[in-house]
């Protein structure tokens, strides 16, 4: 009887350790708070809040504004930002897809109203270490 107790005790004690290792392995592998991520960047698209948007920026970022394709730097990325807002002041912002693209990269796909204009938003964030960056970021009238 307490051969029984001492090896039940012991096959316990590994399923937990096995749980524990499991949970840590799962943790490790997945994104860190993309969800929130593309939440927080729609919000601030909706708002027209290129300012917001900075902290989201790759330090080089693919953008194509309305035709005008580059790659422009964090800095540069929200000044064209601000001209396209304060040109095409927010109405609404309505998300329409976003999901993955790959291992480390999420898309959104969205569709901002201004005024009598309407225009597709697209962008790609991808992880770079513990956080995610956006380096792609384009703009098309509709």
């Amino acid at each position: 009887m307490r051969y029984i107790k001492e090896t039940l005790t012991v096959r316990k004690g590994l399923y937990r350790i096995c749980l524990v290792f499991m949970l840590c392995a799962l943790t490790s592998s997945t994104p860190v708070n993309n969800g929130n991520v593309i939440s927080t960047i729609n919000g601030y698209i909706a708002k027209g809040d290129a300012n917001a948007l900075s902290s989201y920026f790759s330090n080089t970022t693919e953008m194509n504004i309305l035709g005008e394709v580059g790659f422009y730097s964090k800095n540069q990325a929200v000044s064209v930002l601000t001209d396209f807002f304060k040109a095409h002041s927010p109405k609404s912002y309505t998300i329409h897809e976003s999901g993955s693209t790959t291992e480390n990269s999420q898309y959104s796909i969205g569709v901002y109203v201004s005024g009598q204009a309407s225009y597709k938003i697209y962008y790609v964030v991808k992880n770079e270490g513990a956080t995610y960056k956006i380096n792609k970021f384009i703009i098309e009238q509709s």
